[in-house]
């Protein structure tokens, strides 16, 4: 019985620690495969950590179905997953449903159209109305959407973590580096790490910004995700009190449980640039006190950035390499990683494991 257990056993190596190899690593760990995490550095560091954590779009009706489809998908499972994490590691990822207050809109149709299609709560609000929403706004008109949701992305990738480590499953292998790749003809990958080798069934690619370029280490693969800098600053807003995100022309306050406010973002095309700046720090400032005058008064916690990987249309890569039916990659997400994130890496262990799939795949294909 031992000696079948070893030969039917599967074998995942993921490559990249982020919210997508956590998450892709806890799915199959579900299903009894044996999954190898690796990250280059310490996990969980780079835009996964760096977001803002709305579970939305920040526009959803201008986004592609294929984009809508996982959105809506992972936007019914993360009350689920948050409890479920709390629950087995003890790290509440502070899943809260605040609402959303929306101004400085322009398509306006689209917007009421697609709400209608999709079924989603909107009400049009002026300014006094917003101010009952938002005590102390500066904005005078929008739409409020009551049932978007937010998450404390660095809490959920600690839980992850700490599931990830708890698993008899899955081994997290931190600051290592994949070296080389090579297919083996009877199927199945080795992956070179330092100098020991992971044979492994399937070899998954959830590298971010950074996927083309990793990839372009072994293959030419028609893979076109760059990297897209943002930008975003926290305030000590305890003496504000706000308990409703607010966006206004793409700038967005997002409350957390202990009173501090985030403020982005960014969209900046300048490679892998990840320095942070004066200019971007003051015009976010600038723009969290056009929205809200009472934040002229809180100080500034952090400054930091991180790297999106932009796609085309926001389309994320969900596939398995041409040709090379044991190579997936999970990547390409760019602005909606964490709203991504649970029907991304669902979608992906159903390719890996040869299931139904939550969403038509084609639309992911390389």
């Amino acid at each position: 019985m031992t000696f079948w257990r070893i030969i039917l056993a599967r074998r995942v190596v993921i490559v990249g620690a982020g919210i997508m190899g956590l998450l892709t690593a806890r799915w199959l760990a579900a299903e009894g495969v044996e999954v190898v995490l690796l990250d280059k550095q310490q996990a969980g560091k780079e835009a996964s950590w760096a977001g803002g954590g709305i579970v939305s779009p920040l526009y959803p009706w201008r986004y592609h179905q294929a984009v809508t489809q996982l959105v809506q998908w992972s936007q019914a499972y993360y009350p689920e997953l948050a409890a479920l994490l709390n629950e087995e590691t003890g790290i509440d990822p502070e899943y809260c449903q605040t609402g959303l207050v929306m101004s400085g809109v322009d398509d306006l149709e689209l917007l009421e159209g697609w709400c209608k299609q999709h079924h989603r709560r909107y009400s049009k609000v002026d300014g006094a109305q917003i101010r009952d929403i938002i005590p102390g706004s500066g904005v005078e008109s929008g739409y409020f959407m009551p049932d978007i949701a937010n998450i404390r992305n660095p809490r959920l990738l600690q839980a992850l973590l700490v599931y990830c480590r708890q698993s008899e499953h899955i081994t997290l292998l931190e600051n290592t580096q994949l070296l080389d790749v090579q297919q083996r003809l009877c199927g199945g990958v080795t992956a070179r790490i330092n100098t020991s080798q992971l044979e492994c069934d399937n070899l998954v690619f959830c590298t971010g910004a950074w996927t083309r370029q990793v990839l372009q280490q072994w293959w030419d693969t028609p893979i076109n995700i760059e990297p897209v800098k943002g930008q975003m600053i926290v305030l000590d807003g305890r003496q504000v009190g706000l308990s409703t995100m607010l966006l206004h022309k793409g700038r967005y306050l997002i409350p957390r449980k202990d009173g501090k406010i985030l403020v982005g973002s960014t969209l900046e095309h300048n490679g892998f640039d990840k320095q942070t700046t004066k200019q971007a720090k003051e015009s976010l400032l600038d723009d969290a006190i056009a929205m809200l005058p009472a934040l002229a008064s809180c100080e500034v916690l952090h400054h930091w950035a991180g790297l999106r990987p932009g796609s085309h249309e926001g389309i994320p890569y969900i596939s398995s390499l041409p040709g090379k039916p044991d190579i997936f990659v999970n990547a390409g997400h760019y602005r909606n990683g964490l709203v991504l994130a649970p029907a991304a890496t669902k979608l992906l262990t159903n390719l890996l494991l040869k299931q139904a799939p939550i969403v038509p795949q084609q639309d992911y294909s390389i």
